[in-house]
């Protein structure tokens, strides 16, 4: 290939400035599908709860509508039965910009309004991950449930816990065409691969990049990622 009759300086610039668009275009684009699935959820929770409110007195009806969605949509039952939960919950959704689809499924599980409500802002202004909103919640409701002790004991000193790098948990998105790493920090990156038979994979170096191959790892494995202080 043949120099460019232009200074480096200047190509160097160019493509850091192409790069950076790629990066933000697709980081938008990330944010409007996100925002796009909580909404059209919410839509289909809303028209199966207004179905089943009109339909209340046929006996066994609820169960028999959402086994029919289901094999007719290619939507899981429980997936379409937290749709109808998502709705019932937030009958008046004013979708966060920094909430996703997941948050909302984990809050929805919350039946205290207030309390749903105080961890929704709390979640959305601090830019919680999924797995913090969730741990958040067990901790809360086990400090509720143990029994108060008049006795103070010691507690244990904490013992560093590293899992594997580069192991990521997939999954299969009913709106994706191709399997999706679970990133943490609600971070998804979808592969090119439509099928994987694993639940829990890791990234291999390869000639040209980077392949799946399926991992023996846990998920108290998940998430550990290199970090350097400067």
């Amino acid at each position: 290939m043949s120099a460019l009759p232009v200074a480096k300086d200047e190509y160097s610039m160019l493509l850091k400035h192409i790069k950076q668009e790629i990066a933000e275009g697709l980081s938008r684009a990330k944010e409007a599908y996100n925002r796009e699935k909580v909404i059209t959820y919410w839509k289909i929770g809303k028209a199966i709860s207004k179905h089943l409110l009109e339909n209340k007195t046929r006996a066994d009806y609820g169960r028999q509508l959402y086994a029919r969605l289901s094999q007719d949509l290619g939507i899981g039952e429980r997936l379409l039965y937290q749709m109808t939960q998502f709705y019932n919950a937030y009958p008046n959704l004013k979708p966060s910009q920094n909430l996703n689809w997941s948050h909302y499924r984990v809050l929805t599980s919350v039946k205290d309004e207030r309390q749903r409500n105080i961890l929704e802002h709390k979640a959305a202004n601090e830019n919680w991950s999924k797995r913090t909103l969730e741990n958040f919640i067990k901790e809360d409701k086990e400090k509720n449930t143990k029994p108060l002790k008049s006795k103070s004991r010691k507690h244990r000193r904490l013992s560093v816990f590293k899992g594997r790098l580069y192991t990521y948990s997939i999954f299969k998105d009913d709106y994706a065409e191709n399997i999706l790493i679970d990133c943490g920090f609600s971070i998804y990156h979808e592969t090119e691969v439509s099928k994987f038979n694993a639940k829990i994979v890791k990234t291999v170096k390869t000639g040209t990049g980077y392949k799946l191959i399926k991992s023996n790892a846990a998920y108290k494995h998940l998430y550990t990622y290199k970090a350097f202080v400067k």
